[in-house]
């Protein structure tokens, strides 16, 4: 990604953060801000893991809660893959 993409994704961070402050029982925009940090920097698991699980344990509609169960999931499926290779 480029500088510009990646300053996109970090003010979308910004944005979504800020969002989630102003009404702290939604997950939704927890959802949002972990999707930002894997576009920012695909290797960045941590950070993405730890939005998508405080997303489940907050308020989310019943459309997006699988989403974010599945994009979580997908998540840590390519974190093992990455540390199996690297072993």
């Amino acid at each position: 990604y480029s500088a510009a993409a990646s300053d996109v994704y970090k003010r979308q961070i910004q944005s979504f953060s800020k969002a989630a402050s102003l009404i702290d029982t939604l997950g939704e925009p927890h959802f949002w801000i972990a999707k930002a940090y894997e576009k920012k920097d695909e290797m960045d698991f941590e950070s993405a893991l730890e939005s998508y699980d405080i997303a489940l344990k907050l308020y989310l509609p019943k459309k997006i809660r699988p989403a974010v169960i599945n994009k979580r999931n997908d998540l840590i499926k390519r974190k093992k893959t990455f540390e199996d290779f690297w072993k």
